[in-house]
This record gives structure tokens, sequence and C-alpha cells, in this order.
């Protein structure tokens, strides 16, 4: 279907535009860093090429409905989302169960 999914991010103050692939524009995302923290990884203070939970092959899209699922694994677990057009979350799954955030 697609090679690859980015998100836009816009700056409404300034005007600048920011492009991202999914799995790094999830990275801030509560579950993203409790998953990670659990495992050893600091996703705040790894720098993302270190990152062993980002992968450009873990992405799926479907047109219809659009929809783009990134799994983050890490040490045999996995932790999944699911995003529609506007890059709302519209499911979480895995291990994300477990954690506090």
């Amino acid at each position: 279907m697609w090679d690859h999914v980015t998100v836009k991010f816009s700056c409404e103050r300034c005007g600048q535009t920011l492009h991202s692939d999914v799995a790094t524009s999830l990275l801030d995302y509560p579950d993203t860093i409790a998953f990670a923290r659990t495992h050893g990884v600091d996703v705040r203070e790894t720098a993302i090429w270190e990152l062993p939970l980002v992968t450009n092959d873990e992405t799926t899209v479907t047109a219809e409905p659009f929809r783009v699922r990134v799994t983050y694994p890490l040490d045999g677990d996995e932790l999944t989302f699911v995003v529609d057009e506007e890059f709302t979350i519209v499911d979480v799954s895995g291990e994300s169960d477990r954690y506090d955030t």
C-alpha cells in the first residue's frame, strides 16, 4: 500500500512544520515511556538511533478505514498502537495494560 507514512506537526505560532514517522511520533506517549522504562530503556534520555524499539518495518497501514498500527517489541513483550488519519490513538494493546503511566 504505502511505503512510508509520516505525521506532520505544525506550529500555529511560527508556522514551522515537522514531519516524523509514526513510531517516532508515539515515543512521548505515556504508555510507550512506561513500557520502555520497565525494560530498562529511557526514551527521553536515549538517542533515537539507539532505541531498540523504533524500527521502520513495524508499521502496517489499512486504507478503509485509514489506520496505522505500530508495534514496539522489547525483550519478547510487545506494545501496539493503532492511530487514524488524524493521528488519534484508537487502540492500545499489549504490555501497556500492566504499567502505571
